[in-house]
């Protein structure tokens, strides 16, 4: 609402409506995607099939409004090739959402059918290509709006990712977990459980009573 009542006011319906359809596409549908993938509360075979059916709904809805930039852009005499960094961003994302949707329907269908967990790169593809929706929307937001107001609605869109993927950074960049105190944590007691495994042996009652008398 906080994007598209402006557009709304100020804009032809070709236009606003390809920039509602990408805003529903990312941060609502896609973003509702990505929250039950990651809600341990969820059962997770629920958890994939409703991860599912939002990322195809985002699909469509992309497809959408990209088909409604096409017209816009016809109907106003533009050439329909990408002009700018933004058309072309925008392009890169839809054909990267494309490849995350079929290979995550390979990846559910062949889970089902022979238990197999394959592509698995699709989760950390998939978060980079999250984080280029979201940038190539800020982008847009610039090329229309104020500075301030787009500089505060890039803010939350900022929030936003790091709501939804508490894990986005560790997975793009692997040296982050050197500073996730979650994973120092694991890692410690980790080393003291296998330790303990390896050499160490419990106390016998005699060494305890030993222990505690000094």
């Amino acid at each position: 609402v906080w994007i598209l009542v402006p557009l709304i006011m100020s804009s032809p319906f070709s236009f606003w409506i390809h920039a509602a359809s990408m805003v529903a596409s990312v941060v609502i549908a896609s973003t509702q995607g990505l929250v039950v993938l990651i809600n341990k509360r969820i059962e997770r075979c629920s958890a994939r099939e409703r991860h599912l059916q939002m990322q195809a709904l985002s699909g469509i809805l992309m497809m959408f409004g990209a088909i409604m930039i096409l017209r816009h852009k016809h109907i106003h005499g533009k050439s329909l090739m990408p002009r700018t960094y933004h058309g072309v961003f925008g392009w890169i994302v839809l054909l990267l959402y494309s490849m995350q949707i079929a290979s995550g329907c390979l990846k559910y269908f062949k889970l089902l059918t022979s238990g197999e967990k394959s592509y698995r790169w699709h989760g950390m593809v998939g978060s980079w290509t999250f984080v280029c929706s979201m940038c190539t929307i800020s982008y847009g937001i610039f090329l229309v709006f104020s500075v301030p107001f787009a500089l505060s609605t890039t803010l939350f869109l900022l929030i936003l990712m790091g709501k939804v993927l508490p894990r986005v950074w560790t997975r793009l960049f692997p040296f982050a977990c050197l500073w996730d105190p979650r994973k120092t944590q694991r890692k410690s007691s980790g080393m003291a459980l296998s330790d303990l495994s390896e050499g160490s042996k419990p106390l016998s009652h005699s060494q305890l009573h030993a222990e505690v008398r000094v």
